[in-house]
């Protein structure tokens, strides 16, 4: 019981956390899946979802923006010890504009190596909502 409180608790603390501090790029991880964030027209959000592309595992986004979030390029920081160890994973940035008033959808699956760009049981999904 304990648990689901806190697993319920601790993303939302983020939120109302994140959201008071808005000089930095609103940064969204994994411990915010199934989330509604708010954030103001021309914020930055930051997607980061951990990967490891020396697997052939890669994130992919899996819904169309419509707008609302522009695309504003992806970056890998490697995780510690990369430079001494093979397979090593690291995140995954995606950056975003907050571009438009509206609802976006945000929904990544981790997309296996050869597979077409059929996507995996595993996903990331947060939906972004932009105002003023």
């Amino acid at each position: 019981m304990l648990r689901s409180v806190i697993q319920v608790m601790v993303p939302a603390l983020l939120v109302f956390i994140l959201q008071g501090c808005n000089t930095g790029p609103m940064v969204l991880t994994q411990a915010m899946h199934d989330s509604i964030i708010d954030v103001e027209s021309g914020r930055v959000v930051d997607v980061e979802l951990a990967e490891n592309p020396s697997t052939g595992w890669t994130w992919q986004l899996q819904a169309p923006l419509n707008g609302i979030l522009e695309p504003n390029g992806v970056s890998f920081t490697p995780g510690q010890g990369a430079g001494q160890r093979v397979g090593v994973g690291g995140l995954r940035v995606f950056h975003y504009r907050a571009a438009a008033e509206g609802e976006a959808r945000l929904v990544y699956a981790l997309v296996p190596p050869g597979s077409g760009g059929k996507a995996s049981d595993q996903t990331f999904t947060v939906t972004v909502r932009v105002g003023h």
